[in-house]
């Protein structure tokens, strides 16, 4: 003699099973239906609803495909009207500080890289790594050392300020 389960008669079961189903493939649609294969939103999503700081990216991934075809002065361009879009794309400043490095302007890129504040993560090492290789190619190294470290401080797991501080101590070591 079978014994009687207490989930359902086998009917309940079944329209509970489709429900789910049901939901997890409407789901699925619907991120597909919003995102493209980059996981950005639609053209039609951004052009019409989307905020300065997804457009802000959109203009930072444009530029950085620039960057990869070598078009540096599309990338500049797009960089520019990112920075214009939203002040606060902390990714765009990277690229705007670099950029301004590039054109001999180191202090005014450190001004930029500084401005990044620790709440952004990643951008922020990045720019506290970026300014410690202005101030080493300088010889600032005391002030190159404090950026690295308070890269390291920020993201501890960043590999590439453990880099720099090497170079650097080998540097001192040398002289």
């Amino acid at each position: 003699m079978q014994k009687k389960s207490d989930s359902g008669s086998p009917f309940q079961r079944l329209a509970i099973f489709i429900v789910v189903l049901v939901a997890i493939i409407g789901a699925v649609l619907f991120r597909m239906n919003r995102t493209q294969p980059d996981g950005r939103g639609d053209s039609a999503e951004r052009a019409a609803g989307s905020s300065p700081s997804e457009e802000a990216l959109r203009l930072v991934h444009l530029a950085e495909q620039a960057m990869e075809q070598q078009e540096t002065k599309h990338a500049r361009t797009l960089i520019s009207r990112a920075i214009r879009l939203d002040p606060a794309c902390h990714q765009a400043a990277l690229y705007h500080g670099s950029f301004l490095d590039d054109d001999g302007k180191t202090e005014e890129a450190i001004r930029v890289l500084d401005a990044i504040p620790p709440s952004a993560i990643k951008q922020a090492a990045t720019a506290r790594l970026l300014k410690g290789m202005m101030l080493m190619r300088q010889n600032r190294l005391r002030e190159a050392e404090a950026s690295l470290q308070t890269a390291l401080e920020i993201n501890p797991e960043y590999a590439s300020p453990w880099r720099q501080l090497m170079n650097l101590y080998a540097r001192r070591l040398q002289s």
